[in-house]
């Protein structure tokens, strides 16, 4: 099965290339290198901190754009198998795991662009034999979404919008009824002038709906019955997380995101309006610009009132761009 993906996933980047090389052969035609370049240069003008930068994407007509994660164990046993769900919050596996998304990324111009993709998870890659007590499928290729992406500056602050439709076929949330997503994300940073520090917020929020209803699982194994259903459907979510960085060098900063105001509403609540506040916690790592279309970023995940090796993970983000 892991081979069959990854035949899909080359076969994907290579005819993504084709289709750009032939593609952009035409365009050039009518398309001088000077209005290129002027139309290269314009989002790097609006666009200037590193993250952000490989976050918005290739600056060409034809990219595949992608971002991973490495969600590890906790920082006493980072290579484990089980992840401790240190904020409780819905559509989380307490498995280890690479999760992310790849897409083929079109820019309309220097600030609009589409993207189409889907989001590919491999549960605990690095276990011999892979993981135990999962009912799951432990690698799967998933999530199919069309995405519209914004990238504009407003009163100094650099920002990047997605909007985004998503079809669920992850098997664990496709068992608990999820079946489409509506979703934003705005990401927001603010240099302050004339010193090494930037601040910000990543703001965010989803709408569900589902197919299922009811009970799930055999009432004879607690451990995987659900009486309701509704108790685990997240209708709608929406996040608010403070973002610090301070730059160290040209390539490389300090980096901490708080996630602080997070609210899920579940199906199961009495109204429309009741919501759950998530756990906060905060990661705090190093941030490392490789080119201007790679960033990675290993931190470490924690809940600020309840600081224990126990419940401190580790991970790594890395965002990559191709052409």
């Amino acid at each position: 099965m892991k081979s069959n993906y990854s035949y899909l996933l080359l076969s994907l980047i290579t005819l993504t290339a084709s289709f750009h090389t032939a593609f952009s052969d035409e365009v050039l035609k009518s398309t001088t290198t000077q209005q290129t370049q002027k139309s290269d240069d314009s989002v790097d003008d609006v666009i200037t901190n590193n993250n952000l930068r490989a976050y918005s994407g290739s600056t060409s007509l034809w990219s595949i754009a992608s971002q991973f994660n490495y969600n590890g164990g906790t920082i006493g046993s980072p290579l484990s198998q089980d992840r401790p769900n240190i904020a409780a919050a819905s559509g989380t596996t307490a498995k280890s795991d690479l999760d992310g998304s790849i897409s083929v990324k079109y820019n309309i111009n220097a600030k609009n662009s589409l993207m189409a993709g889907f989001g590919l998870r491999w549960i605990s890659p690095l276990t011999p034999g892979g993981p135990s007590n999962y009912n799951g499928t432990t690698f799967d290729a998933m999530n199919p979404y069309l995405q519209y992406q914004y990238v504009y500056k407003w009163a100094g602050i650099q920002s990047v919008l997605q909007i985004g439709a998503m079809q669920w076929t992850q098997a664990d949330q496709t068992a608990y009824g999820y079946s489409h997503q509506l979703s934003f994300d705005q990401e927001n940073m603010y240099e302050v002038s004339g010193t090494s520090l930037s601040l910000g917020a990543s703001v965010s929020g989803q709408y569900q709906w589902f197919d299922k209803s009811g009970s799930y699982g055999n009432p004879k194994d607690p451990s995987q019955y659900i009486a309701d259903l509704g108790s685990v459907q997240s209708v709608y979510s929406f996040s608010i997380s403070p973002v610090l960085e301070y730059q160290l060098t040209e390539k490389l900063n300090l980096r901490t995101l708080v996630s602080l105001l997070t609210f899920e509403h579940y199906q199961i609540a009495p109204s429309s309006f009741s919501l759950i506040h998530d756990k906060v916690y905060q990661s705090i790592g190093l941030g490392y610009s490789v080119t201007r279309n790679i960033f990675l970023y290993p931190n470490v995940q924690f809940l600020p009132g309840e600081l224990r090796a126990n419940l401190t993970n580790v991970g790594l983000t890395a965002t990559v761009n191709l052409f």
